[in-house]
């Protein structure tokens, strides 16, 4: 048996796809060592680093290919599609030719067709689906998408004092938002320990080099072992509301979350709602840096440790 994972990512789009599709890579390498997993990704050469530990790797335009797809799926095929942009009717072809569709959701896209629609954000139970047969759901943090070197991380102690704090705002930092908060908290936290995480998209890095004083340090292309060590030593991290979250919940560390993007609303929802992380705003609100600093300023750090064993939790519909 095969699977074929779809997906997109890259400079412009982003790279939150790509991140939770090696999640779901690396899960079935560790869960099905009988599944063969493949990826096709319409991307530019960016990722490549993020996926150089799998050998199936193809580029190209997969949306506009069809029959290129169509050569690479079989009735004994798991397809994997992780798209903001695959129309519907593409999904419906390759659900017909395929042994089984798993379709990745963040907000109730579209009406999935038949096969199994996987939404592992933060209180994605409560998104009114159209809940049909021939479907099956899997919602919630149960299935969130997480890469190997988070699934077992150690307990940690909480120093609420907020000495060291990482920021990360994934592979590119697309709203600006790094060089801001280092201005402010240059200068209300002048001994505070700042530990900066620059994506290999960054365009903004000349103008973050300008903010850096003696307490901060720039760390380029951290790869997943690199994040999650950075993630246990720092007292708290600032991050925007997309992959990252997951991987900070699963380090225990205190965290202040920023929205940056419409489509991490449900995110955002179910963090707010369960008090898993603080929310500070959105990132074109003017009172964003303010609220950011009040957290620090009282210590009000909202913060879970959460244990995840998604792919496992698939095991039963992928050999049903």
């Amino acid at each position: 048996m095969n699977a074929v994972i779809l997906t997109e990512g890259g400079r412009e789009k982003g790279f939150g796809h790509i991140t939770r599709c090696i999640a779901l890579a690396q899960g079935f390498n560790e869960f099905f060592p009988d599944v063969n997993v493949h990826f096709i990704i319409n991307s530019d050469n960016s990722v490549e680093k993020l996926l150089s530990e799998f050998e199936s790797v193809e580029y190209f335009d997969w949306i506009n290919s069809i029959e290129k797809i169509y050569e690479r799926i079989t009735n004994e095929t798991i397809a994997i599609i992780d798209s903001y942009y695959a129309p519907y009717e593409l999904l419906n072809d390759i659900s017909e030719k395929a042994k089984i569709c798993v379709y990745i959701d963040d907000y109730n896209r579209i009406d999935y067709p038949d096969g199994v629609i996987v939404n592992g954000t933060i209180g994605a139970e409560n998104i009114p689906y159209n809940k049909r047969e021939g479907q099956k759901y899997l919602l919630g943090i149960d299935y969130a998408y997480l890469r190997k070197e988070f699934w077992n991380v150690s307990d940690r102690k909480i120093n609420k004092e907020a000495k060291k704090v990482l920021i990360t705002f994934g592979g590119i930092d697309n709203r600006n938002l790094t060089p801001k908060l280092l201005k402010a908290l240059n200068s209300k936290y002048t001994e505070m320990e700042k530990i900066v995480v620059i994506g290999n998209s960054y365009s903004n890095i000349d103008e973050i080099k300008k903010c850096v004083d003696n307490k901060t340090e720039l760390v380029f292309n951290a790869d997943a072992e690199k994040m999650k060590n950075l993630m246990i030593d720092c007292d708290f991290a600032i991050s925007s509301a997309g992959q990252t979250i997951y991987e900070l919940l699963a380090t225990g560390i205190p965290s202040i979350i920023i929205g940056v993007v419409e489509n991490q609303k449900s995110n955002i929802d179910g963090l707010i709602e369960n008090k898993f992380l603080n929310f500070a705003g959105w990132w074109n609100e003017s009172n964003l840096i303010n609220n950011i600093l009040k957290i620090i300023n009282e210590r009000d750090f909202n913060y879970k440790k959460i244990e995840f064993s998604f792919v496992n939790n698939l095991k039963d519909v992928i050999y049903d």
